[in-house]
């Protein structure tokens, strides 16, 4: 299991503004941009030339090194941290913005690095609005999963945050929801996975994926082989409800210079459970670790609920 921290930062504009859709990728841009600026001693920036890139907090937090997945092929690493915004769509008029941040693993050292980054990411405004967003408050939640949130920054006292946690799953329910809040996007195949072939088995097994890689690069644990067991919790799952569609998204990539889809899955699935089902702990903990692609920029939310 990962132990975690997580943050709710408050923002605040000197004026309305107007913002268009979701906002994950546009606050992870910005994000990314203030995090060098604040720790880069190097005036070449370029990461993979620098002496003391192996110890610095940018690429093992933005640039996490590729994992191997065998001898000839590499994947994307997923990063230490998970920003949560609001699940909104549509062009909307705003004043005040919360931002989530969750750090986990060896990642949740950075927080300092981190909470100061997206400080100044507000105040050099993000999103083609680019008014900029004073930071008004930041709340940790005491412990991961529990609900209960308290401030912990003074600007004359500075942050102090309680130490990192992993979240207590408690007992498994017979019958559980998950409500799918931001786009999951799964490949089978190379092909995303739609909500009408979308099953609890693919699911859970990009659950165990995630983790599995997740406990190796940030919690120094490596998944034994008998952990691999999607395939048995899937046995024992039977659905119930399945209100799931397609949520359109796209976003604009500065490197491509072009915007991409990143639609994906959305809505409530319902499943009925065998008692003391085994995959209840790692589902839990995955609530706020996402799943699927684009994680980091929000991507793969949601949430669980006993029926």
């Amino acid at each position: 299991m990962i132990p975690m921290l997580r943050f709710s930062l408050l923002f605040e504009a000197e004026q309305e503004l107007t913002v268009f859709g979701y906002r994950g990728s546009a606050w992870r841009g910005v994000f990314g941009h203030a995090l060098k600026r604040l720790v880069c001693i190097w005036r070449e920036r370029d990461c993979p030339r620098c002496l003391v890139a192996r110890t610095c907090v940018y690429p093992y937090v933005f640039e996490t090194p590729m994992v191997r997945v065998n001898e000839d092929r590499e994947e994307a690493s997923p990063h230490p941290f998970v920003l949560t915004l609001a699940a909104e769509w549509q062009q909307r008029q705003i004043v005040q913005e919360r931002v989530g941040v969750t750090l986990m693993g060896d990642g949740c050292t950075s927080w300092p690095y981190v909470l100061q980054a997206l400080r100044e990411a507000g105040e050099r405004g993000v999103g083609r609005e680019s008014v900029p967003m004073r930071l008004r408050d930041i709340e940790q939640e005491t412990q991961p999963g529990s609900g209960f949130w308290e401030s912990i920054w003074q600007e004359q006292e500075g942050v102090h945050p309680f130490e990192p946690r992993i979240p207590n799953a408690g007992p498994c329910p017979k019958i559980l929801r998950l409500r799918l809040e931001t786009p999951v996007r799964l490949r089978l195949r190379q092909q995303l996975v739609r909500p009408e072939s979308l099953q609890p088995e693919q699911f859970l097994a990009a659950i165990e994926r995630r983790v599995a890689v997740l406990t190796k690069l940030h919690a120094g644990r490596v998944a034994r082989p008998e952990e691999r067991s999607a395939a048995r919790w899937a046995e024992r799952t039977r659905e119930l409800d399945r209100r799931l569609h397609w949520q359109d998204w796209e976003r604009y990539s500065n490197r491509q210079k072009r915007k991409v889809p990143m639609g994906g899955i959305v809505g409530e699935w319902v499943w009925e459970v065998g008692e003391n089902w085994d995959g209840w702990a790692l589902l839990w903990l995955s609530q706020w670790l996402h799943v699927g692609k684009g994680t980091s920029m929000g991507l793969g939310r949601f949430r669980v609920e006993a029926m």
